[in-house]
């Protein structure tokens, strides 16, 4: 497939000359962030509803791809001798929480 760039409104003429508050920019782009920076980015996205054409958009990006569960055997990953000695290991146990 042949995109023509001028047509589509890339910028093709190089070498490109950023600025130094760009650079800046720029150089930031692979620092981790710390915790209380996650926790903002966290809240601020937290309640934030898609739109109908948002929701269509990723829909359409995942459809032929296998569902998340797709080869995942799940409880019974453990082979059944394995089951038998944690079932063993756990008899007895006391830490369950009692209702009352």
């Amino acid at each position: 497939m042949f995109i023509d760039a001028e047509k589509e409104g890339y910028n093709v003429k190089y070498p490109r000359v950023l600025s130094e508050e760009h650079k800046k920019l720029v150089s930031r782009a692979g620092c981790t962030l710390s915790e209380e920076h996650k926790m903002k980015i966290s809240l601020a996205l937290k309640g934030r509803k898609r739109s109908e054409e948002t929701k269509k958009k990723i829909g359409l990006a995942n459809k032929g791809k296998p569902g998340w569960r797709l080869g995942k055997i799940g409880v019974y990953s453990h082979s059944k001798e394995s089951r038998k000695k944690i079932s063993l290991s756990l008899k007895g146990n006391t830490r369950a929480v009692k209702k009352a």
